[in-house]
C-alpha cells in the first residue's frame, strides 16, 4: 500500500490493483455511510465473485499487503548480492512514509472536529452499523489525540481520528518482518525460504492473522517468479497467463466471501501477482482508461488516508444538499459518488506532493548526511 518506488512504476499492473481495491474501499464506505440499502443490492449484484472487488472492501487489506511483500522483496532482493544501505534506507523510509502522514491525518480529523465540520451524525439517520456511526462521534480533545498517536506507533487496533489507520499496525509489522528477513538471510536463499516457512507456520497456526500471512506470501511469490525470469513467454502463454490472472483473483472471492477459507485468500492473491508479474510485466499500455486507472492507483496510498474523513465532512454536506433536490436514489448516489471521489482524488494528489514527497526528499537528505 505505502511503498512508492520505482516497481510500481514499471509494473503498471500493481497500481492498477492498488486503484480497484482501494475503489472498493472508496465504495463501501461512502454507500455505508448515506445507504445501507443500496450497499446490500450492490453487493448482491456482484456476489461472491472477482467483481466484489468494486464494492467490499474487505479483500483490500490483504491485496494491499500481498502488494507490499511482493514490492519489499522486488526492491531489495539482488540476484547479484544484498545492499544492505539502500535496505536499511528503505526500511527507514518505509515507516517514516507510514507513521508521518498518517499522524497528520489524524490532527486534520481532530482540526475538523473543532472547527464543527465532521457531521456523522447523517450516518446514524441512514441506519448505518455501530462502527460507522461511532467513527469522529466524540468530544474531540488534546488527550484523545494524544492516545491516538499511541495507538498509531504501538498498534491499538483502532484509531479514533483515523479509524482506517488500523490497517498501518500490519504494515509496519508484516514489512518489518519482510526487511528482517532479507537483513539476515539475503544471501542465502535456502535460509530465506526457512525462514518464510516459519513466519508462515507462525501466522496461519499461533497469532492466526491472515493479513501478516500475505506479506510473506507476495515475497515467495516474487523468488519464484525471479527463478523463472529467463522463461520467454510468446503471445499464447501470455493469453494464459492473463486467464490464470483473473482466475486467481475469482478463487482468491471464492475463499473469502463464499467458503470462508480466509487463509487460501493470501496465498491466491499472491499467485495472481506472479502471474500479471509474466502477462503485463513491463508493458507500456497505451489505453487511456487503463493510463488512468493507473495513475489513480499511484496515488492510492493519499487516496486511502483521507478518504474516510472527507466522506463524513464535505460528503455529508453534499448529500444534504442532494436531498433537497427530487432525483432517484441512484441518480442522487452517482453525484454524491462523483463529487466526493473526484474532490477526494484531488486532495490525495496535493497531499501525496506537496506533503508526502517533500517529507521523503527530507529523510532522504537527512540520511545522507548522516551516513
Amino acid at each position: 500500500m505505502s511503498d512508492n518506488i520505482k516497481a510500481s512504476r514499471e509494473l503498471y499492473y500493481l497500481d492498477v490493483m492498488r486503484a480497484i481495491v482501494c475503489m472498493g474501499v472508496f465504495v463501501e464506505h461512502i454507500t455505508a455511510c448515506f445507504n445501507m440499502e443500496l450497499l446490500a443490492w450492490m453487493r448482491s449484484l456482484t456476489g461472491p465473485h472477482i467483481f466484489s472487488f468494486l464494492t467490499d472492501g474487505r479483500l483490500a487489506i490483504n491485496t494491499f499487503c500481498v502488494l507490499s511483500g511482493f514490492l519489499i522483496a522486488y526492491n531489495n532482493l539482488d540476484k547479484n548480492g544484498i545492499n544492505y544501505g539502500k535496505v536499511q534506507y528503505a526500511f527507514l523510509k518505509r515507516l517514516i512514509y507510514l507513521f508521518v502522514p498518517s499522524a497528520i491525518v489524524c490532527i486534520m480529523a481532530y482540526v475538523f472536529m473543532k472547527a464543527g465540520l465532521v457531521f456523522n451524525y447523517l450516518a446514524y439517520e441512514n441506519g448505518a452499523d455501530a462502527y460507522i456511526v461511532g467513527i469522529y462521534n466524540f468530544e474531540p480533545t488534546v488527550e484523545s489525540l494524544m492516545t491516538c498517536f499511541k495507538e498509531l506507533i504501538f498498534g491499538g487496533g483502532y484509531t479514533r481520528y483515523a479509524p482506517q489507520l488500523w490497517t498501518i499496525c500490519f504494515e509496519v509489522l508484516g514489512g518489518t518482518a519482510c526487511f528482517v528477513i532479507i537483513l539476515l538471510f539475503g544471501e542465502k536463499k535456502i535460509l530465506r525460504f526457512g525462514a518464510y516457512a516459519v513466519c508462515l507456520w507462525y501466522t496461519v497456526f499461533c497469532i492466526a492473522k491472515n493479513y501478516f500471512e500475505a506479506f510473506f506470501c507476495g515475497m515467495i511469490v516474487y523468488e519464484l517468479c525471479s527463478l523463472m525470469q529467463n522463461v520467454k513467454w510468446n503471445k499464447q502463454k501470455k493469453l494464459l497467463l492473463k486467464f490464470s490472472f483473473v482466475l486467481f483473483l475469482e478463487c482468491a472471492t471464492l475463499c473469502y466471501f463464499k467458503f470462508q477459507k480466509i487463509y487460501f485468500v493470501p496465498v491466491f492473491l499472491a499467485l495472481a501477482v506472479g502471474a500479471g508479474y509474466f502477462a503485463f510485466g513491463k508493458d507500456r499500455t497505451q489505453n487511456k482508461l487503463v493510463s488512468w486507472i493507473k495513475t489513480f492507483g499511484s496515488y492510492s496510498y493519499s487516496f486511502y488516508l483521507i478518504h474516510f474523513l472527507m466522506i463524513v465532512s464535505l460528503g455529508s454536506v453534499v448529500y444534504t444538499g442532494l436531498r433537497q433536490i427530487k432525483m432517484s436514489v441512484y441518480i442522487e448516489y452517482i453525484l454524491l459518488f462523483l463529487i466526493i471521489g473526484i474532490v477526494t482524488y484531488v486532495c490525495a494528489r496535493l497531499f501525496q506532493d506537496y506533503i508526502i514527497r517533500k517529507m521523503i526528499h527530507i529523510v532522504k537528505w537527512i540520511y545522507g548526511k548522516l551516513v
